[in-house]
C-alpha cells in the first residue's frame, strides 16, 4: 500500500491526472481510494455480459440452488474431513455446472472491461493522465479455452484436466489478455495517441507455486520470471527481448523516464550485477484455513541469463 500510494503521489505531483482501475483487487489503503478517481471493473463486465455475451441453454438453466445444497454439506461436514473435501472441489457432487459459477464471477468481470477498453477509452484529455489498471484475468480460476473463448457451463478450459485451475488454463487466460490489450493498442493507435503513450505492462510473480524452482532444469520460466514489457513515448520498431534479470520492483525506472518525458538518461541494471531476489513457497494443501501459517522465504542470487539453472544459486 505504501509503495503504491508513493507511485500515485509522483505522478500527481508532477502534473497527472491519476485514475485506478480495480483498486480494491489491488489491495490499496482506503485513503489512497478516496483520494484519486478510481473504479472497479465489475460494473463494466455485468454491461459486456447484459449486451455481449450470448448465453447457452446449460447456463440458462444452471440452479445455483445446488451451490447452497453442497455449501450446506460442506459447513457441517466434520473438521477435519474438511481439507480434504475442499482441496479438489469434489464436494460439488449434484452439479459439475456448480463449479463454473464462481469462474463466471471472475472471469466475466475481468474479461468485459478488457473487451471494452476502445469503447470506455477517448483521447479528450487536455492534460497528462496516468492510468493504472490492475487486472486478475489472468488469476485463477480460469475460464478461456485454447480458441481464446470463454468455457461455457460445465467445460473445462483445458479438457485434459477436469479443473479451473490445472493444465493448460494458466497459458490460455495470459495470452487472451494480450490480445485484449492488443486490441487496444490498435485503438490508440487509431485515434492518433499511441506515440505519446508510455505504456508499461507488468505482473507480481510468474508460474504458480508448483513451478518455483529456478535451479531445476525445465522450470527456466518459472514463478520468479514475472512480465514486464515497456513501450516508450514515440517508440517504434520491432519486439525486442533481453536476458536482464527485472521485476516489478523495477518499474520505478520506467515511471521516472515517462514522468521525464525521456530526458533523463534511462538506466537499466546490466547482465553480469549479480542481483538477489526472494521468493516463497507454503504447501497449506493438508490445512485448513491455517492462519497462523509461517511463511518461508527463499534468497537467491543470480546473473546474466536468468533462464540458465546454472546462474542461480541459493543463499538462504
Amino acid at each position: 500500500q505504501a509503495a503504491a500510494k508513493k507511485m500515485f503521489d509522483k505522478f500527481s505531483r508532477n502534473g497527472y491526472s491519476v485514475s485506478i482501475v480495480n483498486p480494491d483487487s489491488s489491495y490499496l489503503s482506503d485513503s489512497t481510494i478516496t483520494e484519486f478517481t478510481s473504479v472497479n471493473s465489475s460494473l463494466y463486465g455485468k454491461y459486456w455480459e447484459q449486451n455481449y455475451r450470448k448465453m447457452d441453454e446449460n447456463e440458462k438453466n444452471f440452479n445455483q440452488g445446488h451451490l447452497f445444497i453442497m455449501l450446506s454439506i460442506f459447513q457441517n461436514s466434520p473438521y477435519f474431513l474438511k481439507p480434504v473435501i475442499y482441496n479438489d472441489s469434489r464436494w460439488f457432487i449434484f452439479s459439475q455446472r456448480s463449479l463454473f459459477w464462481p469462474v463466471k464471477e471472475h472471469v466475466f468481470a475481468q474479461y468485459g472491461y478488457l473487451a471494452l477498453m476502445p469503447e470506455l477509452s477517448n483521447a479528450d484529455a487536455h492534460g497528462n493522465t496516468f492510468k493504472y489498471i490492475h487486472s486478475p484475468f489472468t488469476h485463477l480460476p480460469y475460464g478461456i479455452d485454447k480458441y481464446g473463448n470463454i468455457v461455457m457451463a460445465g467445460q473445462y478450459p483445458d479438457m485434459a484436466e477436469r479443473s479451473y485451475t490445472y493444465g493448460e488454463s494458466a497459458y490460455y487466460s495470459a495470452r487472451k489478455f494480450i490480445e485484449l490489450i492488443a486490441d487496444w493498442v490498435i485503438w490508440l493507435k487509431e485515434n492518433g495517441i499511441y506515440d505519446n503513450t508510455y505504456i508499461i505492462l507488468l505482473s507480481d510473480h510468474g508460474n504458480s507455486v508448483s513451478d518455483n524452482n529456478p535451479l531445476v532444469s525445465g522450470k527456466e520460466h518459472n514463478r520468479l520470471n514475472a512480465l514486464l514489457l515497456v513501450k516508450s513515448f514515440g517508440g517504434t520498431g520491432n519486439l525486442m527481448t533481453d536476458d536482464t534479470f527485472m521485476t516489478s520492483g523495477d518499474a520505478d525506472i520506467f515511471f521516472d523516464d515517462a514522468i521525464s518525458d525521456g530526458e533523463k538518461e534511462l538506466i537499466l541494471p546490466k547482465h553480469d550485477v549479480l542481483r538477489a531476489v526472494r521468493s516463497k513457497f507454503t504447501d497449506l494443501s493438508n490445512k485448513f484455513l491455517n492462519t497462523s501459517e509461517k511463511i518461508d522465504f527463499d534468497v537467491y542470487e543470480v546473473h546474466d541469463n536468468i533462464f540458465d539453472p546454472k546462474n542461480w544459486k541459493v543463499l538462504k
